[in-house]
């Protein structure tokens, strides 16, 4: 048998192509180790249960938005490909598009974990699968492969109330909880959200720390993005993420010399929504 070297290709979620930067698989695995008497060795050792989580990084947040219909968290179906390192690239790919190996999992709960950016620097989200049984096939074949980012988008400004301020990071946290089911088996029999805790955070100049610290009601804020053109042309306008009615506080205050003085600020919106364009 010989060696195959695979690299990674993409994913499909539903019917919508997303272009991804990485993946991760854990299978977060527990066991059992029992001893028979004083000895230094166990005298048994047994998986006892497992939770696969698999985890994805993309660039092209609008798109993996579209394909979750806006929202946090979708139940669809789900397919990721890794292709063979071809000895010359074919059709501007250097991997062939047989015998590919493709992951696959039905009616899978796709999620958002993270959404966070730096100021002149990509958006980018970690989305995730959990609980899902996953299916592999070494011989697929990429049929009319086409990948693209479409927007690229960073951030550019904190809008509330009539103030419009500058943002050095934000960092959006869905942090989802689930219940997790087994009967005898090691695989869970189910895994079901149960909860939702929002959370966001964005580092802004130390200057407006008394806008911030003034707010003593719930408020819409938003986050104002940009988007790339290709070839060098100036960022465009590229939409928006509001957090509605949120509880705000400032968190922590960062001063150095050389280097810009910041305030961390986070906020607990009721809920968000995505106008990315």
């Amino acid at each position: 048998m010989s060696t195959v070297i695979r690299t990674l290709v993409g994913l499909k979620l539903g019917s919508t192509l997303i272009p991804i930067q990485s993946k991760g698989d854990e299978q977060n695995n527990e066991w059992l180790k029992l001893y028979a008497t004083s000895s230094i060795r166990y005298d048994l050792v047994a998986l006892t249960k497992r939770m696969p989580v698999l985890t994805f990084e993309t660039n092209a947040v609008k798109t993996l938005l579209t394909a979750l219909s806006n929202d946090i968290y979708k139940v669809d179906d789900i397919e990721f490909y890794e292709g063979s390192f071809s000895e010359t690239p074919s059709n501007g790919y250097y991997f062939s598009t047989t015998g590919v190996l493709k992951g696959s999992a039905e009616d899978a709960v796709v999620f958002i974990d993270e959404i966070s950016g730096d100021i002149n620097e990509p958006l980018s989200s970690s989305f995730k699968v959990r609980g899902a049984s996953i299916t592999y096939d070494d011989e697929y074949g990429l049929q009319n492969f086409t990948i693209t980012h479409g927007s690229v988008h960073t951030i550019k400004s904190l809008t509330f109330n009539s103030n419009t301020i500058g943002l050095r990071s934000f960092r959006l946290s869905t942090n989802i909880d689930f219940y997790d089911y087994y009967e005898n088996s090691i695989d869970p029999t189910m895994s079901a959200i149960k909860g939702v805790d929002i959370q966001a955070t964005a580092t802004i100049l130390i200057d407006h720390y008394s806008l911030i610290s003034e707010i003593t009601t719930l408020t819409d804020f938003v986050i104002n993005l940009n988007k790339y053109q290709a070839g060098g042309l100036p960022q465009v306008s590229g939409g928006t993420i509001t957090l509605k009615n949120c509880v705000v506080t400032a968190d922590s205050k960062r001063s150095a010399i050389g280097d810009v003085s910041t305030v961390d600020i986070v906020m607990y919106p009721e809920s968000i929504t995505f106008g990315l364009s």
